[in-house]
C-alpha cells in the first residue's frame, strides 16, 4: 500500500501520480505501474480490460496498491507527480522510497489469500467470459492457479512437507475438493498417519431426516476411486447441534504437535478458487497442542452439551485484557458472550477497525454488531458478502463514519443479475456461480487498530455470530501485538474493499456515467475531494498517510 500526501502548493496543477518500480537484482530501469483509467484525449476508446502505464495515464488517488509485488523482494518506488496544463504535462521530481516486502512464509505466522474476486477485469481479459474454470480440480491449470493465487499451493507445501512417521489430523466441514483429498491420500501412502473428522450429519426438513448439503457433497466425493483411504482414516461427525464448521489440518512430528493450518477456507473448489478466503499457518507448539486436544475430543463425536462442557474448561473466554501473542478459542461453548467481548475490544481503543461480514450485519440480534455500529468519530470499514435486507443505508444514516463495500460484479447490480449493463469501456464481469450462499466474501476476521503499535487480529473459521459460538464446531485465533500479521491482513482487506467499493458505486450509475468514469480529469479538479475536511477521501488520506 502506498499512501500519499501533498502540500497546498504541490496540489496546484496536479494531474496525478506516475509510479516507477525497480526490483533489486533485476537489470534495467524497472517498470511503470499500470492502472485502468486513461486520458480520453490519448485513448478515446480504451481497450476493455487493459491497463496503461501511469507515466502516460497517472493514477488520481492518494492511496494505491501494488498488487503485482512479489514476496521477499526489495523494491525502489519512485512516485512522480504529473503537472499540467494537460497539453504541456510533465513529471515533477519524484519521492523515492525503499520497500522490503514480507516473506510469504516466515516466522510463527504465515498468511495466504486467494484471488477472492473471481470476476475482475483482469480475469475477463485473461480468460474471457467463461462461467466456470475449465479444470477446477487441476490446481496447476493457469486459470485455476490464477484464482488460487498461492492459497492452495501453500496448503500443498504444508501437507507435502509431512514425512514418513509424521501425523496429520484434519477437521473438515466441506471435504470434497479432489486436490485436497489426493494430497492427504498421497501423504498416507508415503507413511504419514492421516485421520480426518468430517461432516456426515443430517438435518430435519419438513419432518424428514435428510443429509445436509455438505454431507451429500462429502459422501459423493469420498465414494470416488481417487478418495480411497485406509480403513479407520475417516471419522464421521454427526452428533453436533448445528454444523461442524472447522477447516484445519494439524501436523505432528515425533508425536508432538508442531503446527496447524486453519482459516476460512473450506476444502472445496469454491473455497480455493471462488470466494475470498484465508489460509493461516501457525508454527507455535503451544497453539498446536491446543488444537490437538480439541481434535482428539472432536474425534469422539461428542454430544453438544458434553462438548460445551469441554470448551468451558479447556477454552474459557479470555480476560478483558487479552494477553500478547496467540490465544485460541474453540466452539461450541455455552452462550455467545464472546460476541460482546469482540465488540468491546473493537470500540474501546477508539481507533479504526476493519471487519469482514460474510453474512451481513444484524445489530438487533448480534451484540458484536450492535457495538460496532454505535456512533464514533473515526472511520471504520466493513466488507460484506451482500446486503439482502438493505440495512446498510440505515447504518450509514446513524453513523456515516462506517463505510461498507459489498460483493458485486462490474456491470451487474445483483449477484445473480442476468441483465448486464451495456458498457462501452469496461468488460462486463460474470461469476461462475449462479446459486448458493456465498459468492464473494467468505473470510472471517476483524482487525483492530492495525496501523498502531499493538494491533489485534481475530481470525478463523467462525462468522462472529451467535450460532458460531454456541452451536457450531469452530476455531478462532486471537492475535495481539503482531504488526507483521496485521500488515498482511490489512493490505488484503484494502485490496478487496476498494475492489468492491468501486463496483458498488459504478453499478448504481447509469451505464453512460460508468463508462465516463474510465476517463481521468485533465486538470487538478480531482484533488479537491481529497482535501475537503469532512470528505471520506480526505479522512482516509489522513488515516493512512
Amino acid at each position: 500500500m502506498l499512501a500519499l500526501d501533498a502540500t497546498k502548493a504541490a496540489r496546484k496543477g496536479l494531474l496525478g501520480f506516475a509510479i516507477r518500480r525497480v526490483e533489486e537484482g533485476i537489470p534495467g530501469d524497472g517498470i511503470w505501474l499500470e492502472a485502468s483509467k486513461v486520458f480520453e484525449a490519448l485513448e478515446p476508446k480504451p481497450e476493455k480490460g487493459k491497463t496503461y502505464p501511469t507515466n502516460d495515464h497517472p493514477m488520481q488517488s492518494f492511496l494505491w496498491g501494488d498488487y503485482i509485488a512479489d514476496e521477499g523482494r526489495r523494491y525502489t518506488y519512485s512516485v512522480y507527480p504529473m503537472y499540467g496544463p494537460f497539453a504541456e504535462r510533465k513529471l515533477g521530481e519524484p519521492v523515492v522510497l525503499e520497500v522490503q516486502t514480507e516473506e510469504e512464509d516466515d516466522g510463527d505466522h504465515a498468511v495466504f489469500f486467494n484471488r477472492g474476486a473471481v470476476a475482475t477485469q483482469g480475469y475477463m481479459k485473461r480468460f474471457g467470459n467463461t462461467l466456470r474454470p475449465p479444470e477446477p480440480d487441476n490446481p496447476d491449470h493457469p486459470q485455476t492457479a490464477w484464482l488460487s493465487r498461492g492459497l492452495f499451493e501453500a496448503l500443498r507445501r504444508f501437507v507435502d512437507n509431512a514425512v514418513e512417521g509424521d501425523a496429520l489430523r484434519v477437521a473438515a466441514y466441506e471435504f470434497h475438493y479432489r486436490p485436497v483429498i489426493e494430497l492427504l491420500r498421497r501423504a498416507q501412502e508415503r507413511g504419514v498417519d492421516v485421520k480426518v473428522v468430517y461432516e456426515a450429519g443430517t438435518v430435519t426438513e419438513e419432518g424428514a431426516v435428510v443429509d445436509t448439503d455438505a454431507t451429500k457433497s462429502n459422501k459423493k466425493a469420498l465414494a470416488q476411486s481417487w478418495a480411497k483411504f485406509k480403513s479407520g482414516t475417516l471419522i464421521k461427525r454427526t452428533m453436533r447441534s448445528s454444523i461442524p464448521h472447522n477447516k484445519f489440518i494439524l501436523k505432528l512430528r515425533n508425536g508432538e504437535p508442531i503446527s496447524v493450518w486453519t482459516g476460512s477456507t473450506n476444502f472445496s473448489a469454491s473455497g480455493f478458487i471462488g470466494q475470498a478466503n484465508t489460509g493461516h499457518l501457525v508454527r507455535d507448539k503451544d497453539v498446536a497442542a491446543k488444537f490437538l486436544e480439541y481434535w482428539t475430543t472432536l474425534a469422539k463425536d461428542p454430544l453438544p452439551d458434553d462438548f460445551k462442557d469441554w470448551a468451558g474448561k479447556n477454552s474459557p473466554n479470555p480476560d478483558e485484557e487479552l494477553k500478547p501473542g496467540t490465544t485460541v478459542v474453540f466452539s461450541p461453548r455455552v452462550g455467545a458472550k464472546m460476541l460482546k467481548w469482540y465488540g468491546k475490544r473493537a470500540v474501546e481503543r477508539e481507533k479504526p477497525w476493519f471487519f469482514t461480514a460474510a453474512f451481513g450485519m444484524n445489530p438487533v440480534k448480534n451484540a458484536m454488531h450492535n457495538l460496532l455500529l454505535q456512533r464514533q468519530e473515526h472511520l471504520r470499514f466493513v466488507l460484506m458478502e451482500s446486503d439482502e435486507k438493505n440495512v446498510v443505508p440505515g447504518f450509514r444514516k446513524v453513523d456515516p463514519n462506517v463505510w461498507f463495500a459489498i460483493g458485486s460484479l462490474l456491470g451487474r447490480k445483483e449477484r445473480t443479475d442476468k441483465n448486464a449493463l451495456d458498457l462501452e469501456n469496461w468488460l462486463v464481469e460474470q461469476h461462475h456461480k449462479s446459486g448458493g450462499h456465498v459468492f464473494y466474501v467468505h473470510q472471517k476476521f476483524i482487525l483492530i487498530d492495525p496501523l498502531g503499535d499493538d494491533p489485534l487480529v481475530f481470525a478463523g473459521s467462525a462468522n462472529f455470530s451467535p450460532a458460531s459460538l454456541s452451536s457450531n464446531d469452530e476455531n478462532m485465533l486471537l492475535i495481539r501485538g503482531d504488526k507483521r500479521v496485521a500488515d498482511i491482513y490489512l493490505t488484503e482487506f484494502d485490496r478487496l474493499y476498494r475492489h468492491f467499493l468501486y463496483r458498488g458505486a459504478a453499478n448504481w450509475n447509469k451505464p453512460q456515467k460508468t463508462d465516463r468514469n474510465r476517463f481521468l480529469n485533465t486538470d487538478d479538479a480531482w484533488v479537491e475531494k481529497h482535501f475537503e475536511p469532512s470528505s471520506y477521501q480526505s479522512r482516509r488520506r489522513q488515516m493512512f498517510a
